[in-house]
């Protein structure tokens, strides 16, 4: 699993990527906010997808309506992909926010990422689209899924934490 975590502020109500890679045989990752925006019923809605390399989506989630993190403050967004339980889990100001999914199958196959991974657009093969629309700090990327606990420290610290190679296995 892994976690991504940092500080955003945006205004903007329009669908636009957090972060994400694209490839045409997997693995691919979206995060997005305002998760497609044009569809009424995810409006104002944090979505994080993670496909394995068959293409098989691991899980999808979206965030309860919670349109506090596009108010222009600075908002702190961490999100956690748990692929060996399909779980997403989201917070924002580091309270864990509720999700619901549009699916969660078995992963069988996990590979290299394609493309590299692009903050604040999707890395469509090679081509940057989908930008966001505001300011991005202190982003941080987990080769492991955070506790609770430690995104709390993240947003409480205020100014990031340096995070050791000292955490348990």
């Amino acid at each position: 699993g892994f976690t991504y975590a940092g500080w955003i502020k945006t205004t903007a109500t329009s669908a636009q990527m957090l972060f994400g890679q694209e490839t045409s045989g997997g693995p691919i990752l979206y995060i997005f906010l305002d998760a497609q925006a044009s569809a009424s019923a995810d409006t104002g809605k944090i979505m994080a997808s993670y496909f394995d390399a068959s293409l098989v989506k691991v899980a999808a989630g979206f965030a309860a309506d919670d349109n506090t993190w596009r108010d222009g403050t600075w908002r702190h967004i961490a999100i956690t992909i748990n692929p060996s339980t399909n779980n997403i889990t989201f917070y924002i100001d580091g309270v864990r926010i509720p999700e619901t999914y549009s699916g969660q199958d078995t992963p069988n196959n996990f590979g290299a990422f394609g493309w590299n991974l692009y903050l604040g657009a999707r890395n469509n093969k090679g081509t940057a689209e989908l930008f966001m629309d505001g300011t991005l700090d202190e982003v941080g990327i987990w080769n492991r899924v955070l506790s609770g606990s430690e995104v709390s420290d993240l947003y409480n610290g205020g100014v990031g934490i340096t995070y050791t190679n000292t955490f348990p296995s």
